[in-house]
């Protein structure tokens, strides 16, 4: 079983009509929900061994993951997120 503790992001739009839904809340309890479009694949690649970045023409998502994260998930185990 494999235990991962945080995973930091980012997303970057080239322009706000990109963005098609963003849900935030003042209370803390509550799910966040951001969903755009990236456009077309661009390049997927891991970035200093630690960041999986996936571009598109639209903008670019970031993802903490390490080489480690991504070969126990390539071999199709899942994650126990607490």
């Amino acid at each position: 079983m494999y235990h991962r503790k945080s995973s930091g992001f980012s997303i970057e739009l080239n322009s706000r009509k990109h963005l098609n839904h963003i849900n935030l809340s003042k209370e803390a309890h509550e799910v966040v929900f951001i969903e755009g479009d990236l456009g077309s694949l661009k390049d997927v690649s891991l970035f200093e061994e630690k960041v999986l970045v996936v571009k598109g023409h639209y903008g670019t998502l970031r993802v903490e993951l390490t080489p480690g994260d991504l070969s126990f998930l390539n071999k199709g185990n899942e994650v126990n997120c607490p």
